[in-house]
């Protein structure tokens, strides 16, 4: 277990895509990066761990996207459009829809998608 554990530490934070925006491409590392079909796969083997790890993931990302712009010198503000985050079975719940119907797409698309679908803002041209 620990090896594994190890292997998955090494990977998330080693690797990373390109992710097209409206601004062009950003780069993108962990877990977000990967694609749906590999996400399905880990919901029909009950890949509880992995699940685990996704929804920690999307968390971390929601609480990114929530913060944005949040500090002003001295001052919290606060933003139109920030979402309540969804508990880990939902969350993982909403991307096994996203990913069955966006089986090319990767589970950072499925948490954009998914901070819309909760009322966010996401920046457009």
């Amino acid at each position: 277990m620990k090896k594994v554990l190890g292997f998955l530490l090494i990977f998330v934070t080693s690797s990373y895509v390109n992710s097209q925006t409206t601004e062009g491409y950003i780069q993108v590392r962990g877990l977000g990066q990967i694609g749906c079909g590999e996400y399905i796969s880990w919901v029909d083997t009950k890949n509880k761990p992995q699940l685990d790890l996704v929804g920690q993931w999307a968390w971390g990302f929601m609480t990114g996207y929530q913060m944005r712009g949040s500090f002003n010198k001295n001052t919290v503000t606060t933003k139109q459009g920030n979402i309540r985050t969804p508990d880990l079975d939902t969350t993982n719940l909403y991307l096994k829809k996203y990913c069955s119907t966006n089986p090319l797409s990767n589970i950072l698309n499925g948490v954009i998608e998914m901070i819309k679908e909760l009322g966010g803002v996401i920046a457009s041209k």
